[in-house]
Order: structure tokens, then sequence, then C-alpha cells
């Protein structure tokens, strides 16, 4: 047979699954006036907001209240990439590479 051939490849296609996604630092809720304080805005948001007969439009404000109100009271978790064996000694090492 001397036809041409067609290889079919299926393309990869690369998801990026993080997409961003914000961690919140949590670890401050153990306190107790972080905690507080926390709920407490989140209480006051809550009550300045005016009643809407929307159930989308109810959801969407109070998912944005508490995004807002965790990143201005706990703050994003900075993700720190192999700190438990990178430390001066690699650095040091890879300075001189």
């Amino acid at each position: 047979m001397d036809g041409a051939r067609l290889k079919q490849k299926i393309a990869l296609m690369i998801v990026n699954r993080i997409e961003n996604r914000k961690r919140w630092n949590v670890d401050q809720l153990n306190e107790t006036d972080v905690e507080c304080c926390y709920q407490q805005e989140i209480q006051e948001k809550l009550q300045r907001k005016p009643p809407s007969n929307d159930i989308e439009e109810e959801w969407t404000c109070i998912k944005k209240t508490l995004i807002t109100t965790a990143q201005d009271i706990m703050g994003e978790k900075q993700h720190k990439r192999n700190e438990e064996w990178y430390d001066q000694e690699c650095q040091k090492i890879i300075e001189v590479k």
C-alpha cells in the first residue's frame, strides 16, 4: 500500500488546577481576639446589607462578605515551597554552582 499514513495524536491539555486559589491564614482563628473580630465584622456587614428577594443576590452578598472579611482580618497564607529542607547551606551551594 503506497498511500500516506496519518498518525493521530490527542493533544494533552494542561489544566491549571490551582487557578490562583486563595488560602486564608486560618491559623489566626485559634487566637480568640482574631476569632471575635472576624465574627463581629461579618455580623456588622451582613446587618448593614439591605434585604433582597433574589436568592442569588443574597448568596452573592454573603460570599462577598465572607471573602472580604477573611482578606481583611486573616490575610492570605503565604506558600513557602521547600521550606523544610531548603536552607542557607543549599542556597550557598547553588550560588557557588
